[in-house]
């Protein structure tokens, strides 16, 4: 099985100044993913605002084999920076949940540091707590099942 990685911010939460509120339905959204691969936070955030963030998934964190953040990423960033095109993977590859869209810095950076094309990029509707998607990770996982798994979920 090929590893499945998901943002963190405005995919799983939402981080405010006191307080990180997690996704409706973060929690059972990594429980299934789980029985398709190791699932991975990968985050453009760094390691100590994602350590403080994964317990407000609750059971959800249970399923996160691993994560990788901007610390990891910075080998990449500073590639792209300078224009390499021989930029080696850094992750195995794999399907990646994230709010970004396909063209954005960030897409660059972690579909480059999994060697993907935009075929394994999921894009979730960023998540905000004053005005959630209740339904975006239900869709957003209908869409992965149909799409690498063979059948609607």
């Amino acid at each position: 099985m090929n590893p499945v990685y998901v943002d963190l911010d405005q995919t799983l939460i939402h981080p405010t100044k006191d307080r990180i509120y997690p996704r409706p339905g973060a929690a059972e959204f990594l429980r299934r993913l789980a029985g398709h691969g190791e699932v991975f936070i990968l985050s453009h955030a760094m390691l100590s605002h994602v350590e403080e963030a994964l317990p407000a998934l609750g059971v959800g964190a249970e399923y996160i084999s691993g994560v990788f953040t901007r610390e990891d990423l910075q080998p990449v960033i500073d590639q792209l920076v300078l224009r390499r095109t021989d930029i080696q993977p850094l992750f195995p590859p794999g399907v990646i949940f994230d709010d970004q869209p396909i063209g954005s810095s960030y897409h660059l950076i972690k579909s480059t540091a999994l060697g993907i094309g935009d075929d394994l990029w999921i894009q979730v509707p960023a998540y905000n707590r004053v005005n959630p998607n209740d339904t975006a990770l239900k869709a957003a996982y209908k869409k992965f099942h149909r799409l690498f798994v063979g059948a609607d979920a």
